[in-house]
């Protein structure tokens, strides 16, 4: 092999595209695969996160609990909408950007709302 093969070179950030070159997606294709996983995040029960520990026996009197956090799959899906809504923003008509930033003042009023519940309920304790 040659010696400049190995030489490390700068590539252009505007102009490197990594893997996506193989399968050159388009922003139609990006926005259809988006669309596809929050209509599985849709057709699926959609729960509360939690805590869940499960426990491994390491030995014969050793025992280790692990314990992983289980996602709420209704902020999934409403962060993969919210996601959908950020990807068309540029493509959105006047009516519609309207529209967005009515729903957006909506949900942080509705978000203040359950966090100023939650912290009541902390301050109580």
């Amino acid at each position: 092999m040659k010696k400049k093969d190995y030489e490390p070179r700068f590539v252009d950030a505007e102009q490197y595209q990594g893997q996506s070159h193989i399968e050159n997606l388009s922003f139609k294709e990006i926005l259809l695969r988006h669309l596809k996983r929050i209509t599985e995040l849709a057709s699926k029960e959609m729960r509360g996160g939690f805590w869940e520990t499960k426990s491994q026996i390491l030995a014969s009197s050793m025992v280790a609990e692990n314990r992983y956090y289980v996602a709420d799959t209704r902020e999934e899906y409403s962060n993969a909408v919210d996601c959908l809504a950020d990807l068309l923003l540029p493509y959105f008509d006047k009516k519609m950007v309207v529209e967005e930033k009515e729903n957006d003042k909506k949900l942080e009023s509705e978000y203040k709302k359950c966090f100023a519940a939650d912290e009541e309920q902390e301050t109580q304790k």
